[in-house]
């Protein structure tokens, strides 16, 4: 796969990564009178599950020719 596919899918598993980590994680300061969203370890597990098979979906599935990905499998 070329160097800047590469690059490209690295980033894109980050960023959503990243996305997932964000709603997942700790949320802003709660204003008064409002409770604190905590994820429970079951949904930490999904988001990190979920990240890390689009990281592989992106990583195995794009063409090292074009760079591009499939938008489904078969």
């Amino acid at each position: 796969m070329p160097t800047f596919a590469r690059s490209f899918v690295i980033l894109a598993a980050l960023l959503l990564a990243g996305c997932f980590m964000r709603a997942s994680g700790a949320a802003p300061a709660p204003s008064a009178g409002t409770e604190t969203y905590q994820a429970t370890p079951r949904q930490l597990a999904l988001a990190d599950t979920v990240a890390e098979r689009t990281f592989r979906w992106f990583w195995e599935t794009t063409d090292s020719t074009t760079g591009l990905t499939h938008d489904r499998w078969p």
